[in-house]
């Protein structure tokens, strides 16, 4: 049996994301569920950017350093581990 590759089965859970279904697309991939819900907060922040004019950079500057990019590095790692056992059959 192959393992599978990091980004194995996040268009599949976006695209539960997308359709509403949190728990499966949260199953199919964890980082995948992740990336939705950053993909939605990203489009509803630069809804407000574009109607307010607000300075969106100034706000995140204190909270998107090195600390926040080793966190998705590590949530990203350990979604992969989940796959890996999934598709391995064992559950979590």
């Amino acid at each position: 049996m192959q393992t599978p590759c990091v980004t194995c089965g996040m268009t599949t859970s976006f695209a539960f994301a997308a359709d509403g279904s949190f728990l499966a697309s949260f199953q199919t991939q964890p980082f995948g569920f992740l990336l939705a819900m950053g993909t939605a907060m990203a489009l509803i922040g630069g809804m407000y950017t574009a109607a307010t004019g607000a300075n969106v950079g100034i706000l995140l500057k204190g909270v998107v350093g090195w600390r926040f990019w080793w966190t998705v590095a590590g949530l990203a790692a350990a979604a992969w581990v989940y796959k890996v056992l999934s598709y391995k059959g064992i559950g979590l």
